[in-house]
């Protein structure tokens, strides 16, 4: 307790304590209101869900979604951005919005769940269709998500992606042969990644096979797949020494 000399001394130390356990009770309050952290270095991004507690205004608690353009709305003070942000930092935020409309307000934003995004994979992977993954997943992980490429003869294919950002391109050569992550490319909600099959068509071959005429080949075939598509068993009597390609 503080106290002070004069007349009023006494009733001037009951004014002064008063206000210091007034504040003590709104730091514990606001402390058990606060919703469960995450990791202090998190940084928020759209689809995240975000608890949101004012302390003296139960209206102003609430949950919210980071919405595409990294902002929530908010009763009171409006859009507010707080994509990239830390909860602490997203904190800071809101407190500067509020003082606009509050006296000291006390707020607290905790990251309820991460936000998803939700992906189509098509062509040649082992199970196409719709996928829902982490944010910040690469066209790695939305292949890895469809159980892997497809059959591929040769060096694996040119990916595509779609989305709001348009159509980029991303050599699944470089990342899964080469390891180069830098074309690994980062997906947006409603992405569609695109993984073409290998080029099929068809050749003749002609001569000592066992099956003569047009075999179907896929681009990457060698001239071996072809001769044993063709058949060659003794009976066809080949001379494999002797092999002319026509193109």
């Amino acid at each position: 307790m503080i106290r002070y000399a004069g007349m009023n001394g006494h009733r001037t130390s009951r004014t002064i304590a008063l206000a210091v356990a007034l504040q003590v009770a709104a730091g514990a309050a606001a402390s058990a209101a606060a919703p469960p952290m995450s990791d202090p270095s998190y940084l928020i991004h759209p689809g995240d869900t975000l608890a949101v507690s004012v302390y003296g205004e139960p209206t102003l608690t609430q949950t919210v979604t980071v919405l595409p353009d990294s902002t929530i709305e908010y009763p009171m003070v409006g859009r507010v951005s707080v994509g990239g942000e830390t909860p602490a930092q997203a904190t800071t935020i809101l407190d500067h919005a509020f003082a606009k409309y509050l006296r000291t307000p006390i707020v607290s934003v905790g990251v309820v769940s991460e936000g998803q995004l939700t992906v189509m994979v098509l062509g040649n992977v082992k199970t196409p269709g719709k996928y829902t993954l982490p944010y910040d997943s690469h066209i790695t992980d939305a292949i890895a998500a469809a159980g892997g490429m497809g059959l591929t003869d040769g060096d694996y294919p040119v990916a595509r992606v779609s989305d709001s950002g348009g159509v980029r391109d991303a050599s699944l050569q470089q990342i899964l042969r080469q390891g180069d992550t830098g074309d690994d490319l980062t997906l947006h909600d409603d992405s569609v990644v695109y993984v073409p099959s290998p080029l099929t068509f068809n050749v003749e071959v002609v001569g000592a096979v066992d099956k003569p005429g047009e075999i179907p080949l896929s681009e990457g075939d060698r001239l071996s797949t072809a001769i044993a598509k063709a058949g060659n068993s003794v009976n066809s009597n080949a001379d494999l020494n002797n092999i002319r390609v026509t193109r």
